[in-house]
């Protein structure tokens, strides 16, 4: 028998634990009878603004009886006293506008009427970067667009770019796109800000690009055999993209190698090497580019 007893008490505080949490999180808005002499009767605040989930509890210092009455029949008259106290609450689930008025008083004070407006919460939009990507590498000066995205039920009313805590511009029709030009020699923190078209702002995650000196590029022509003309390129660093473009007749160009520069170290600096056939061809020009 003791433990049977013992089994139903941990049940209880199991229930009541569970049911008193979600409403010590949810907001309680006060609504007071206001007397002013004999005369005039009002609900303050008259018009109340909420959010879903929300309570709002009607109270009485008076000692004349009052009530509370939905014009849309969410909630019977509710007596409203000082002595004793009775008070009346209730927690609004949908949103919109909820008119109400003293039952009692409603002849002779047609003053003492309320609303209570409820609305959805404004979720903050969803923003991003979208251009350049994270870890992007530019030669120096750095000319390039940032190009950010996003989405919100409200809409959206701008959007903010800044280097840092520099701010670099604002855009308000979508694509949302700022442009640098002449960006120098270091690494930047790119961040895009959303406003919504109820003041709701957010903020994307962090952009770091990086901005380096252009290196210096060599084409060597190491030989020709059997029409096979071979040259090297050196210069780059590794990781950086190489391309050798060919041409008869200039100005027209042909793209004939496309590589990325090895990780190798000095005195074997990266380079690469690079084979073209010539034969049959009276001259040829090469020229070579490289990319972050």
């Amino acid at each position: 028998m003791p433990c049977l007893r013992f089994a139903r008490l941990a049940l209880i505080v199991s229930i009541v634990t569970f049911s008193v949490g979600p409403v010590a999180n949810a907001a309680t808005n006060l609504v007071q009878v206001i007397e002013h002499g004999a005369t005039n009767y009002v609900f303050s605040p008259t018009n109340l603004t909420i959010s879903l989930g929300e309570t709002v509890k009607w109270t009485n210092g008076n000692a004349t009886v009052h009530d509370t009455t939905s014009r849309t029949n969410l909630w019977p008259p509710r007596r409203l006293t000082n002595s004793p106290p009775i008070t009346f609450s209730f927690t609004f689930s949908n949103a919109g506008a909820y008119p109400y008025y003293c039952q009692i008083h409603s002849g002779g004070h047609p003053e003492q009427t309320g609303t209570v407006f409820v609305v959805s919460a404004n979720v903050p939009p969803l923003v991003s970067i979208t251009t350049p990507t994270n870890g992007a590498t530019f030669f120096d000066p750095a000319n390039f667009t940032i190009l950010a995205d996003a989405s919100d039920s409200d809409g959206i009313a701008q959007m903010q770019f800044f280097r840092g805590t520099n701010a670099l511009g604002t855009s308000t029709i979508s694509p949302y796109s700022n442009n640098v030009t002449a960006l120098s020699n270091g690494t930047y923190a790119l961040t895009a800000v959303a406003t919504d078209n109820l003041g709701a702002k957010s903020t994307s995650s962090v952009v770091n690009v990086t901005v380096v000196f252009p290196p210096v590029i060599s084409l060597g022509a190491l030989q020709v055999t059997n029409g096979i003309f071979h040259l090297r390129v050196s210069g780059g660093s590794a990781g950086q993209t190489c391309i050798v473009d060919a041409s008869d007749t200039l100005p027209n160009w042909t793209s004939i190698f496309t590589n990325i520069f090895p990780n190798t170290t000095c005195p074997a600096c990266p380079f690469l090497d690079v084979t073209n056939d010539v034969s049959g061809i009276n001259q040829r020009f090469f020229r070579s580019r490289v990319f972050p």
